[in-house]
């Protein structure tokens, strides 16, 4: 927030506090319980989208001046009126759930917001089932997401529990047929679908037949459908799901003889989060898995070029440019593990950056071969027509920049304008200044400097906070003012060349090409809520390393084949 709007802020919250305690220009009496609150209907519209529909849909309530709220406490509204007044806001886990009932209810969103991710930093084992339940009761998009990815992660742990096994239907068939099941078998869900459907034998024999048509059956051995079916009072007891079973163990995708409406996904092997390398010195790619913590060989790059630039764009992961063809781009097809070719670069770029934003893909900065100049222009690609466009200029043209979105606009950090920045391993350009460029209006800016070296930094947002990682192992955000603040210091990190990569709240930090060990790749993840650092893998890889990009998507396990032979 800018320093003007960060002053109006505190007047403006200062002067509805006021009003809030004083008798003065009230419209509006809320009564909850018996309880009384006056109020005024333009603080309510403006922060509630219930309140604003109320009072312009011309039905009584618009004209009312006592209105009466009911199903809510009086004491946890009052602390969501102190809120609507002043921002101010206690969370407790006593009253958490109750507030979160509360905006939900009357569609209050920066309460919500604020209360789901109260609960999503807090989830665990015991919780994740619970939290996943309210974020489905309560349309809470964050919680929701966050928890069942826990749930996702943790199936060895909570098949057995008792949240787990009060599921209802639906829930169960959503958590069965999830692609990012963490299960080493399809055979453990079976067992753990029978669990539930004995469990409560009534409401297993109701829904028994529809929750098997999500099993993913022809992936498991027959003996062990067979042997576990047999076990299962309510399997044994609906003659049409055995015949059901019988026949979808023998089947495929091409089975039409037998008559069966399958679910397509049945046939499919579930997918894993994993680190993609595309290495900046050789054509093999690879990826770490997260789950097995293992390394894999994926499809072969198409062209070599180091020095190129990356990103991730609903889930396929596009590469351009580069050193030796400065103009070409390719995307990864993560479901069918190819490469496949995109339009052309409008302007030669290597030591360049690329950024997925909305339905785009920005690319920025970067040096070009043979030219006095560096690229100035921004350039737009559409994966949906496959064309690029070029929509403005960089007010800082470099290359070796990092770059992270906030809303629509893209900041850049640091930079350097000549490409031989290191000389004898010791960086001698330390530029420190960073700008940004407006993907609605199309317009740059430049700002002030960082308080740190950011030639060779990595910039990602996660929940709406901008990260700078420095080489020299110093974490930044940017704060209200637009204003880069160091807020954590690694220990033991230098390095020139790293990657940085977030998964759901972790950075995982892959140091790479230490100047003595292009071989080595050490993971560390750190945690932002705790400032927790460990090292997740530290390896010896198949071949050195230098230049490469780590990007985080989720692969079939049907490519996952190939394992890479360690040194």
């Amino acid at each position: 927030m800018d320093s003007h709007k960060k002053i109006h802020h505190r007047y403006l919250c200062g002067g509805l506090s006021k009003l809030k305690s004083s008798t003065e220009h009230i419209d509006t009496i809320l009564v909850v319980g018996d309880c009384n609150f006056p109020c005024h209907r333009t603080v309510l519209a403006a922060m509630s989208t219930y309140f604003c529909a109320m009072f312009s849909s011309g039905m009584k309530e618009s004209h009312e001046k006592v209105i009466t709220l009911k199903g809510i406490s009086p004491t946890h509204f009052e602390k969501v009126l102190e809120f609507l007044y002043t921002g101010n806001i206690e969370l407790t886990y006593d009253s958490v759930v109750d507030l979160l009932q509360i905006s939900s209810m009357y569609q209050i969103e920066a309460l919500q917001l604020i209360c789901e991710k109260f609960l999503a930093n807090d989830i665990c084992i015991q919780n994740c089932i619970i939290n996943w339940k309210l974020a489905l009761s309560y349309n809470s998009p964050l919680l929701e997401e966050k928890a069942f990815w826990f749930m996702t992660e943790n199936f060895p742990e909570l098949k057995k529990s008792r949240d787990f096994l009060e599921l209802n239907k639906d829930e169960l068939i959503k958590y069965i047929d999830a692609d990012h099941l963490n299960v080493e078998k399809e055979e453990d869900v079976l067992e753990m679908v029978t669990t539930w459907l004995d469990y409560d034998l009534e409401r297993g024999n109701k829904h028994v037949l529809e929750i098997f048509k999500f099993l993913r059956l022809p992936l498991m051995e027959t003996d062990f459908v067979n042997r576990t079916c047999q076990k299962s009072l309510c399997v044994q007891s609906n003659k049409t799901c055995l015949e059901f079973i019988q026949k979808v163990v023998k089947a495929n995708q091409n089975s039409n003889f037998l008559g069966l409406e399958l679910n397509p996904c049945i046939f499919k092997l579930r997918k894993e989060h994993a680190l993609v390398m595309v290495d900046g010195r050789r054509q093999e790619v690879f990826c770490f898995t997260l789950h097995s913590k293992k390394l894999y060989f994926l499809a072969k790059f198409p062209y070599f070029s180091n020095a190129k630039a990356a990103c991730v764009h609903q889930g396929d992961i596009y590469v351009s440019g580069g050193s030796d063809e400065q103009t070409k781009m390719v995307k990864f097809v993560t479901e069918q593990n190819k490469w496949e070719n995109c339009s052309d670069l409008i302007e030669p770029r290597y030591f360049h950056v690329m950024l997925s934003l909305g339905d785009y893909i920005y690319i920025l900065g970067g040096y070009t071969k043979n030219s006095a100049k560096n690229p100035v222009t921004v350039e737009r690609y559409d994966p949906a027509t496959n064309e690029i466009t070029t929509v403005g200029e960089i007010a800082h043209p470099a290359g070796k920049i990092s770059a992270a979105s906030y809303g629509d606009v893209i900041f850049m950090f640091g930079g350097s304008e000549n490409c031989y920045d290191y000389v004898d391993n010791d960086i001698h350009s330390k530029p420190t200044v960073f700008h940004s460029f407006n993907t609605k209006t199309n317009t740059s800016c430049l700002y002030s400097n960082i308080p740190t070296i950011t030639v060779g930094s990595q910039a990602l947002t996660v929940d709406d906070t901008v990260y700078i990682f420095s080489p020299n192992g110093n974490i930044l955000t940017l704060s209200e003012e637009k204003t880069p603040i160091i807020i954590h210091v690694l220990k033991s990190f230098d390095h020139r060349h790293f990657r940085v990569v977030n998964h759901h709240g972790c950075f995982f930090i892959l140091q790479l090409a230490a100047p003595k060990f292009h071989d080595e790749i050490l993971v560390l993840s750190w945690n932002p809520q705790t400032k927790e650092e460990y090292v997740l893998l530290w390896d010896k890889l198949p071949r050195t390393l230098l230049d490469s990009h780590w990007m985080k998507v989720a692969i079939s396990k049907q490519h996952l084949r190939y394992e890479c032979n360690r040194r």
